[in-house]
């Protein structure tokens, strides 16, 4: 990498943690980034359309609805760097697209681990640099925030199937009621017979049973 300026004492008194970093994920090895996107590709479209129109009764959700994804890095180079300040972090694939730095903290330790306050900050922004090295807490942390929305889905699911019941319910209590009146008013209505006889008309009348 260019013009990386190494405290090559800072570095002597940090080899462990540089170690460390360095070993994990490693050459060859993978780090990972996660990012949110909505689920519902056309949601804004709609929502945007919605909004344009307000006499549109159309049915939405009141907000969209996320999934998370994640994305895997190979690490094909490692460096070492020292910001203006003298802070340390290894870079992976410097130079390049997948660039990725990690800080070296003294004394710490779960490089790339995924905490709650991490993922949050991954999740804030597209440009984070947050990168994570346990790509199995990170999977399992992602599959929660999912199930979170899928939760959330199955919950709402089970709200409209119970209105549109509701809708049914109304549909055969309505017919009901109308059919009765008019099988009633069938059932009591007397046959007639009419005959005309010159300008007038004789109506014969049957008794209904």
């Amino acid at each position: 990498m260019n013009n990386v300026n190494v405290n090559i004492n800072a570095v002597n008194a940090n080899c462990g943690i540089i170690r460390q970093i360095g070993m994990n994920p490693g050459l060859a090895g993978k780090f990972f980034t996660l990012s949110a996107k909505h689920a519902m590709k056309d949601y804004k479209k709609i929502k945007d359309s919605l909004e344009a129109n307000p006499q549109n009764q159309e049915l939405f959700i009141n907000r969209p609805i996320r999934t998370f994804d994640i994305k895997s890095h190979t690490v094909l180079s490692q460096a070492v760097e020292s910001d203006a300040a003298g802070n340390l972090k290894v870079v992976f694939n410097p130079g390049t697209d997948e660039e990725a730095k990690a800080a070296i903290v003294a004394g710490g330790t779960g490089f790339g681990e995924a905490t709650v306050e991490a993922i949050k900050k991954a999740l804030g922004s597209e440009d984070s640099g947050v990168i994570f090295a346990n790509g199995k807490k990170l999977l399992k942390e992602t599959n929660d925030l999912i199930d979170g929305e899928i939760a959330w889905i199955d919950s709402l699911i089970n709200r409209l199937q119970k209105a549109k019941q509701s809708l049914e319910t109304s549909k055969t209590e309505n017919a009901m009621k109308v059919n009765e009146y008019y099988n009633a008013l069938s059932a009591s209505t007397p046959k007639d017979s009419v005959t005309i006889k010159g300008n007038t008309f004789e109506v014969a009348v049957e008794e209904a049973e």
